[in-house]
């Protein structure tokens, strides 16, 4: 049986956020506003690409040919997972480069925009993910450091300074998703599931409320875009994109953290975070999504 309900709040700082998710398996996190801005950059860029094809059905297969790939078992680009949604996918580097040099972009299309905001938006979320999942570990492995609960300010500014090492390790090519979901009708835009990466990050919309996350500390569904949504009466901004991210636990995080089991009751939110898209959407709603993953197999924590 559920217990009630928590409230809860965004995040001002990566060390309150890891705390966050360490409880529930998800996080809110208001990002710096240079993330915030390649987020809006690239939220713009995908939603013309993917709107136009969605005015323009009689051309999707064409489309689909043109700008899809697969590349060791991988499906790159443009692609419609459902009847419901539109999907373009990107594979990139720890570095924040391409993984492969056949991942097509419709740069005939919009001269290059969703390339270029793509690559530096992953370069972005994925030094902000590899901070996060180093935070974790810290804060996960605090009471077997004789009381010591932080490192030295001077190492801590290294990790936090160097772009081209992943805290993960043995990291894989990691997906940034766009997912244009645009049938309002009562249908499965997308079911409960978790997802395989070590954490996953993704933009919550300043228009629609739609993602639902469920926590693992109070058992009840949560709206993260419900904050965001509000937030918005009270700006301006010409993007559908907020400065708010929600951070998730994935399926390889508990195996990429190296944690005792008995921990794992004291961290419940270590487990994979539950999480689907409403029902019955107001509007067509865009989502970034981006994942940190690990070469290591997965393990099924829910």
């Amino acid at each position: 049986m559920a217990s009630t309900k928590t409230c809860i709040n965004p995040c001002e700082s990566i060390q309150a956020a890891c705390q966050q998710l360490l409880q529930h398996s998800f996080a809110i996190l208001r990002v710096e506003p240079e993330t915030s801005d390649s987020l809006n950059a690239a939220w713009t860029a995908s939603r013309d690409f993917l709107s136009s094809i969605h005015k323009c059905p009689h051309d999707e297969t064409r489309i689909i040919q043109k700008y899809r790939r697969v590349e060791n078992n991988s499906l790159l680009g443009f692609n419609r997972p459902s009847p419901h949604k539109l999907l373009f996918r990107a594979l990139f580097t720890q570095e924040g480069k391409p993984d492969v040099l056949s991942q097509p972009w419709p740069c005939d299309i919009d001269g290059g925009a969703l390339k270029s905001s793509s690559t530096k938006l992953a370069t972005n979320l994925h030094h902000l993910l590899d901070i996060f999942f180093d935070k974790l570990k810290e804060e996960t492995r605090v009471d077997c450091t004789q009381g010591v609960s932080e490192r030295p300010a001077k190492k801590r500014k290294r990790i936090e300074n160097t772009q081209n090492v992943s805290a993960v390790g043995d990291s894989a090519p990691c997906p940034l998703d766009y997912f244009l979901y645009h049938d309002r009708n009562d249908v499965e835009n997308c079911s409960e599931h978790v997802d395989r990466g070590v954490l996953i990050c993704i933009s919550l919309s300043r228009s629609v409320a739609g993602l639902e996350v469920l926590s693992r500390l109070d058992g009840s569904w949560h709206c993260p875009e419900s904050i965001s949504t509000q937030e918005s009466l009270y700006q301006e901004n010409d993007s559908g994109c907020s400065d708010l991210i929600c951070i998730l636990s994935g399926d390889q995080l508990i195996n990429s953290i190296g944690i005792r089991d008995e921990k794992i009751i004291q961290y419940p939110g270590l487990k994979a975070c539950v999480h689907r898209v409403r029902r019955r959407l107001s509007m067509a709603r865009l989502s970034i999504t981006y994942e940190l993953r690990s070469s290591m197999p997965m393990k099924n924590t829910c």
